[in-house]
């Protein structure tokens, strides 16, 4: 049987021994400790502080390990270890706080003056201050404010020199300043200040060859046509046959001329370069109101015909745009938009028409009514029925009856004066009458605000007048209802399609829709006795 091996032992070494080993250079300090094991003169760490903030002083924590380095200083002193700024030789700053820990806070600097701000614009008043080294709350170091109520005006406020007086700046030359220069204003919107009718607030005017700011009166960046709120638009009419006069079957408001349009309204016949004699003109424009009628033709040569007691039926010779024949007087817009009237001038009614330009004009009993451009009316004589004028603009029609006169503005609202009122609502047409006014819907439905003239009928039409006693209507088809008294047929419509009719005292005349007249009713002074050309 062969005998068991026995295995080595691990041999086991003293306390001291073990204790040397750590120790190789006998310094009596072990590693780790040692800072060199190999040179007993090197030991433990001595004379290095731990720097938290990294500002090149340590505090009063000696480190614990053996080399300088990041975060490791040989110089302490550092009263304030967690803040870079804070440390021995930083500059004492005014701030409560000791920056060169020398053990004194804020030695050898001033405090500093502090202004209110009220208003928080960043500026402060100069007439509130605190003295300290910390900045209290409310308060800012810049004491500059002029106006410490209003947040809106400090030095870096600007103005706008206004050099036409018209309450707004030119936005070009800014001035910054807390105090308000001589001649400005905070208001830098002025497009051009040389022009006190140029303005944010300026009323855009159509005024073709015009070059630089000026053109754009409202200053909103678009000039003429390219400005929905322009105005002084000419109206110019179709020259389709391109023998340089135009028709006033088709027309068009705008600054500026379109291609195929003149301002010349004088064509008979827009398809025919030969058709230019006044037989060749179609009647576009017909009114009747006492017991005599006046009609337009193509060419704007008015006619009249009836009672002539004074006149009234003697047309002159201009061009007109639009003729009104009242009960004893008529009137007419001649092409530069004076009026001229003509006729019976008991109350004034001829002599008292008024000067300026007007767009449109319609007579009535005694007195006249016309309308400028921009909608403002202008009613004569002062002893008529047309002294109850409103005093606002903005009115797209005025029409004069017999003892009233109604005006429709731009939002479809009808005004009345010298009658019994107006309807309420919204409207797109309106007529003066006897008393009242006699209204045309959205829907094509007609109302009157007075009794005289009867009922109006039910249904849809597009063109409406109010006689004496009696009223009329044409429907979208041409067809023709008139109603109210008839004592002389003043509402026996005759066969045909019509594209504008005028109730009169008790008569009624009509334009066909290819331009022919015809009258019906009374004919004593001979008022129907239209011309048949």
């Amino acid at each position: 049987m062969a005998s068991a091996v026995a295995a080595p032992a691990c041999a086991l070494i003293s306390r001291d021994d073990y204790n040397a080993r750590l120790d190789l250079d006998g310094d009596g300090i072990p590693r780790p400790t040692d800072c060199d094991d190999n040179d007993p003169n090197i030991g433990a760490p001595s004379g290095l502080f731990v720097d938290e903030d990294k500002d090149g002083y340590g505090g009063t924590a000696p480190a614990t390990t053996c080399a300088l380095g990041d975060g490791v200083s040989a110089v302490s002193g550092d009263c304030n270890d967690v803040d870079p700024t804070i440390r021995p030789g930083a500059t004492e700053v005014c701030n409560g706080l000791d920056d060169d820990c020398d053990g004194v806070a804020d030695n050898g600097v001033e405090p500093q003056t502090w202004y209110f701000d009220g208003d928080s614009d960043g500026y402060g008043t100069p007439f509130t201050t605190i003295v300290q080294c910390t900045q209290p709350a409310g308060y800012v170091a810049n004491g500059s404010d002029c106006n410490d109520a209003d947040p809106s005006v400090n030095p870096d406020t600007l103005w706008y020199p206004d050099s036409d007086g018209d309450g707004y700046g030119d936005e070009s030359r800014p001035t910054a300043s807390c105090e308000q220069p001589a001649g400005s204003i905070r208001d830098g919107t002025d497009c051009d200040d040389t022009r006190a009718d140029v303005s944010p607030t300026g009323l855009e005017v159509c005024d073709a060859g015009c070059t630089g700011n000026g053109c754009d009166e409202d200053c909103d960046g678009l000039v003429d046509d390219a400005d929905p709120s322009a105005t002084g638009q000419t109206l110019w009419y179709r020259d389709a046959d391109g023998d340089g006069l135009g028709t006033v079957f088709t027309t068009v408001e705008a600054c500026d001329q379109p291609d195929g349009y003149v301002s010349d309204r004088t064509d008979c016949d827009d398809g025919n370069v030969d058709a230019t004699a006044s037989a060749d003109c179609r009647w576009v424009e017909v009114s009747t109101l006492g017991f005599h009628t006046c009609a337009l033709r193509a060419n704007g040569l008015a006619q009249c015909w009836g009672s002539d007691s004074d006149g009234q039926s003697d047309a002159p010779t201009d061009v007109f745009t639009t003729v009104s024949a009242g009960y004893n007087f008529s009137c007419g817009v001649r092409l530069d938009g004076s009026i001229t009237c003509w006729g019976t001038d008991d109350y004034h009614e001829v002599d008292s028409a008024p000067t300026g330009v007007f767009a449109s004009v319609s007579t009535g009993s005694q007195f006249g009514c016309a309308l400028s451009a921009d909608g403002t009316p202008t009613c004569w004589p002062a002893e008529g029925y047309g002294r109850y004028v409103p005093v606002h603009s903005g009115f797209v029609r005025l029409s004069a009856g017999n003892y009233a006169a109604c005006t429709l503005d731009a939002d479809g609202a009808v005004g009345a004066w010298g009658g019994s009122g107006a309807e309420v609502g919204t409207f797109v047409k309106v007529a003066g009458g006897y008393e009242g006014c006699l209204t045309l819907d959205r829907a094509g439905s007609l109302k009157m605000s007075d009794g005289h003239g009867g009922t109006p009928p039910s249904g849809a039409f597009s063109s409406i007048t109010w006689g004496f006693n009696h009223g009329c209507a044409i429907a979208d088809d041409g067809t023709t209802l008139c109603w109210g008294q008839d004592d002389y047929g003043d509402t026996a419509v005759p066969d045909g399609e019509f594209a504008s009719v005028s109730a009169g005292q008790y008569h009624t005349c009509a334009i066909t829709t290819d331009g022919f007249l015809q009258c019906w009713g009374d004919d004593t002074y001979g008022q129907t006795d239209a011309p048949t050309d």
